[in-house]
């Protein structure tokens, strides 16, 4: 067998001779360097995946390759965004079987993963091939896991929970203090065959339930996140020259009870926090490859990458005015504050054809883009006040109001309103190679 790794190019040589002997052995050794590609970077197979001591998410795999590190704000937990050589983790690019999956509203990860789910992952650092531009950082290309002519699945679990820890001395502020957590991540995959030869699939559930214990002052508020991760992928052998694959991959989540971000803090009474929150989305690719007579190869896909991030209040009694007491932490009272809807969409096609000429090959390629998203944004009860402190006469505090309003609005006539937006954005790139 020969190991073909994802995004590069392996060469063969086979020599057939005369032999007397029953038994012939093959062995080889992988290049130092692949002089086929201009490309830094590394891959990571399955084995390393399962095995490197890191997180569940991909991502935090990608941060043993050499140049790359985290930069996420170590206060916030659920951030995982990676610098590479010095760039930020918004100038990176993400690709999951072919599927740009990179964040469309704020250019970091934009799907989830578990290591479960992946079959390799190539994280190119620089010199990367013009088929993967829009990046000054990584372009980090996953493959998820494939069906084959044998059945093979298995189930995992992790549980996690603060009663398997050592004591820690909690720490007070503003956020809340944590009294307890429990994180549950149960699953299984399963693949194979529906006809073998012929037709292949794969299919994998993670189901991740975390919940968070806070107490602020006298109140005491749980948080409660739940992710449905998913795979699923069949691929079609046509014939020996031509294969279709159809996959699919999801991360949606559901935060509810106590929602603690950056716009929602447990700094207040229960009304100002407690909400749901849903993130995530499910994404789909089809794609096609050929192989036409000996030097000419083809492919075809087309796919959709879907996201979203909206926040409200539980009930419709959050659904109020919200003030914040500049002069005591800014203290919350009311209602929910920030509500926010927003889904975003990108939907690709791309197409290439490659002719190879002995040792050479030339790549025409070319790829069209539609980013959209819906965009709601208001404050609960129309309005955020905060109240500030009157140093020349303390019985008149200041009132500062946030809202938004209609674009004609005048100093003398600002009727509340709420932020609706529809921005779209289309990109189209043609790509030859040689």
């Amino acid at each position: 067998a020969v190991t073909v790794g994802l995004g590069n190019e392996t060469s063969l040589d086979a020599v057939l001779r005369p032999s007397a002997s029953a038994q012939v052995l093959v062995t080889g050794e992988a290049p130092v360097v692949d002089t086929a590609s201009t490309s830094l970077g590394s891959n990571l197979t399955s084995r390393a995946i399962e095995t490197l001591p890191t997180g569940r998410n991909y991502s935090s795999i990608v941060q043993v390759v050499p140049g790359t590190s985290s930069d996420a704000d170590p206060r916030n937990q659920a951030q995982a965004t990676i610098t590479v050589y010095g760039s930020s983790g918004a100038e990176n690019s993400f690709f999951i079987d072919g599927v740009n999956t990179t964040g469309i509203e704020y250019g970091f990860q934009g799907k989830e993963l578990n290591y479960e789910f992946i079959q390799e992952i190539n994280v190119k650092t620089g010199g990367y091939e013009a088929e993967f531009g829009r990046s000054t950082g990584a372009v980090i290309n996953v493959i998820t896991k494939s069906g084959s002519n044998d059945f093979h699945g298995d189930g995992f679990g992790y549980l996690d929970e603060n009663g398997l820890r050592a004591t820690a001395k909690p720490v007070v502020s503003t956020g809340g203090t944590v009294t307890g957590f429990r994180k549950e991540d149960f699953g299984a995959d399963l693949g194979g065959f529906f006809w073998k030869d012929r037709i292949w699939f794969f299919g994998a559930y993670d189901r991740v339930h975390n919940t968070t214990d806070n107490v602020f002052g006298s109140l005491a508020s749980q948080s409660i996140s739940t992710r449905n991760l998913g795979s699923a992928k069949l691929t079609f052998r046509l014939s020996d020259s031509h294969s279709v694959v159809a996959t699919l991959f999801q991360d949606p989540s559901t935060d509810s009870g106590a929602i603690n971000d950056a716009s929602h803090s447990l700094n207040g009474d229960p009304l100002t926090y407690e909400g749901r929150q849903d993130l995530g989305g499910r994404d789909y690719a089809f794609r096609y490859e050929g192989l036409f007579g000996a030097h000419w190869t083809a492919s075809l896909q087309a796919s959709r990458h879907q996201e979203r991030n909206s926040v409200g209040p539980a009930t419709a009694a959050g659904d109020a005015i919200q003030f914040q007491d500049a002069s005591n932490d800014f203290f919350q009272t009311g209602g929910f504050g920030l509500i926010e809807g927003k889904n975003f969409k990108r939907t690709a096609y791309a197409g290439s054809l490659s002719p190879f000429f002995g040792d050479h090959a030339i790549k025409f390629g070319i790829e069209y883009e539609k980013e959209e998203a819906d965009v709601l944004k208001r404050e609960s009860g129309g309005q955020l006040v905060t109240v500030f402190a009157n140093t020349v006469n303390p019985g008149m505090p200041i009132y500062q109001h946030s809202y938004w309003t209609t674009p004609d609005a005048t100093v003398g006539n600002a009727p509340i309103s709420q932020l609706n937006a529809s921005p779209a954005h289309k990109n189209i790139d043609r790509k030859s190679v040689v």
